[in-house]
Order: C-alpha cells, then sequence, then structure tokens
C-alpha cells in the first residue's frame, strides 16, 4: 500500500459511520471517482440493497481508498441532478437515494478497513446452522449495521449489525429464529448472534468500556437500552434516542447506577405501537457490569398473521409484551 493509500484508509477507518466535515488530505485519480459514481447508480430506488455495489467497490482493493474517501466527503454528488426526473436536490427521493448510496460507501469502507467483508461473515456463519435444502444458502433477511454513536462510544472495536426477519418467529435452516436478533462480528472475522437479553447481558458486560463516572454511566445506560429496544422491535416501533433520558447516580460501595429509557412514537393515532422499555444498571467499583433490571412496557399495534401467500389478517392489541427477564 503507497502512502496516499495509506493515509485514505486511516481516513476511512475514522470516517466509516459518519460523513466527515472536511475532505480527506489526499487527492483522489479522476478514474477511481468516476468509476465509484458509475457503480453507485447501480443502487436506485427500485434496487435499494448497498451490499452488493459496496461489494464491487471494494473489490477494487486500497488503491481506490483516496475515492471512497473523497466520496463520502461529498454526499450531495452521489445524485446526478436530473437523476430522479422533476426532483429537486431536497426531495425526499433524492434524500433517501442519498442514504443509500452513502450506506454502499461505507459499507465498501468497512471492508476495506477490516479486510473482510462482514456481512458476508454473517451470511456464512448463518449457512453453516442450516440444512442443505435446496435454497437455503441465503439469510432470510437484509443485515443493517446498527451505526449509533452511543454504542461507538460505549463498544469501540465492536461492528454491531441488526437483521429483522418476517414474522414472530421464523423457521430458517435447522432452528426457528426470532424476529430480532442482533450480530456482533470482531476484527478476526468472528461473528455472534444476540437474540435475547440474557445473551446480551453477557456480551456487554465484556465489551464495554468501564464506567468511570456518571457521564459514562448515563451512556452505558443508553447503549444498553437501545440495544434491548433492537431485540423489542419487530419492524414496526420507532423510538426515541434514549440517551435524552439517561439519568445516573454515584453509590456508596463507589459504583454507579444508571438508566434510560427508549419511548416508542406512535406514527399515527391507531391502536399499539407505544409504551417504553426501561432499564437500570448498576456497576461495581471498578466500573464493571454487575445487574440489570429491565422493564418491558411496549404495547403492539396492528401485526400481519399471515405469511406470504396466505390470506392477509391483521390482529390489533394493547397488552404489553411480556417482559425479557432471562
Amino acid at each position: 500500500m503507497n502512502r496516499t493509500s495509506g493515509i485514505a484508509m486511516a481516513f476511512l477507518l475514522a470516517t466509516a459511520t459518519a460523513a466527515p466535515a472536511q475532505q480527506p488530505a489526499t487527492a483522489p485519480s479522476g478514474n477511481s471517482m468516476q468509476f465509484i459514481l458509475d457503480t453507485l447508480r447501480q443502487v436506485r430506488l427500485d434496487r435499494d440493497d448497498p451490499h452488493p455495489v459496496a461489494v464491487a467497490l471494494a473489490s477494487r482493493g486500497p488503491s481506490i481508498a483516496p475515492a471512497l474517501a473523497m466520496a463520502l466527503a461529498s454526499p450531495n454528488q452521489l445524485v446526478a441532478p436530473g437523476e430522479i426526473p422533476g426532483a429537486a436536490a431536497n426531495d425526499s427521493r433524492v434524500v433517501l437515494l442519498t442514504q443509500l448510496r452513502m450506506q454502499a460507501l461505507k459499507m465498501a469502507a468497512t471492508q476495506l478497513t477490516m479486510g473482510f467483508d462482514p456481512i458476508a461473515a454473517i451470511a456464512n456463519w448463518a449457512a453453516r446452522r442450516q440444512d442443505e435444502r435446496p435454497g437455503g444458502r441465503t439469510l432470510p433477511a437484509r443485515v443493517v449495521r446498527l451505526e449509533i454513536p452511543v454504542l461507538q462510544q460505549v463498544l469501540p472495536g465492536c461492528l454491531l449489525y441488526q437483521m429483522i426477519v418476517p414474522g414472530p418467529r421464523v423457521e430458517y435452516g435447522q432452528g426457528v429464529w426470532p424476529s430480532q436478533n442482533i450480530f456482533v462480528v470482531d476484527a478476526k472475522a468472528n461473528v455472534r448472534r444476540i437474540a435475547r437479553p440474557l445473551t446480551l447481558q453477557r456480551f456487554f458486560g465484556r465489551s464495554m468500556m468501564p464506567v468511570s463516572d456518571m457521564g459514562s454511566a448515563r451512556l452505558a445506560a443508553a447503549a444498553w437500552v437501545t440495544l434491548a429496544s433492537v431485540l423489542a422491535n419487530d419492524g414496526y416501533y420507532r423510538f426515541e434516542d434514549p440517551v435524552r433520558t439517561a439519568t445516573a447516580e454515584a453509590l456508596p460501595n463507589g459504583g454507579y447506577q444508571a438508566s434510560a429509557r427508549a419511548v416508542a412514537v406512535q406514527e399515527s393515532q391507531g391502536p399499539g405501537n407505544k409504551g417504553y422499555l426501561e432499564a437500570t444498571l448498576a456497576f461495581d467499583g471498578a466500573g464493571k457490569l454487575k445487574d440489570v433490571t429491565q422493564v418491558n412496557n411496549l404495547v403492539p399495534g396492528p401485526r400481519p398473521l399471515a405469511r406470504e401467500g396466505q390470506n392477509s389478517k391483521t390482529q390489533i392489541t394493547d397488552k404489553p409484551q411480556e417482559a425479557h427477564n432471562d
């Protein structure tokens, strides 16, 4: 890797999860930049999976890093004028397409900086847990990276992904998966699936930055509730940012206790899809996670009962979901 690509790779490592505020310090070649823009046009509103495009971008190797960094710093150039007929720059369709193409760039940046494709690692992990029936080599739903600042602060070095599969439970390979899944991918492409609060607690306790003051305790509580709300979300909820609700206090033993709440935002006046998920975390004097108490007071709204190909029905309930106590 030459010096230019090395500097750009460092830039990508720092900006793979957020558009930077300034241009990278290296100048990309015109051919590389044009290749990126041409490849990104494969991401369209009617073809909205950015992963195959990210793989195509990353296949060029480290030499494309300067151009990739430049593209990440220039989101306004990712959708050409007139590409969506009649749409102004602030049109919601242009905004959505820009976001999808930024996802492709960030995925490619992650692949280059990590040296492997995390989504492919997840797919390979899942494939080893499937049976050999025809058509059984694909994931049941799209995998999306959890690009949330509080998770990056509290769980540094962890690549976190979310997969929501259709229905409350889905038959997949040799077992039945819940609809909510979190995947953790480490620097060696090892994959771990989190689908239950108990597994989340074990992972969180091992991976979190030690709590050293009330500020870091509040962030840890918000990060926990963020991940817990992912596990509780079947794709129909939208939550407010739990960072705003986080509180903390010092304990007599030198540790801390912190709480946070994810409040569901109702998108309409219909029944359900409301409530909150709340957790209180206790940390010992060394800043390690000691205990978690969680309350799930979410109220689901109408949900489809039938699978694809069957008559569509919905179920309306105003009963809170069963709390996760395991």
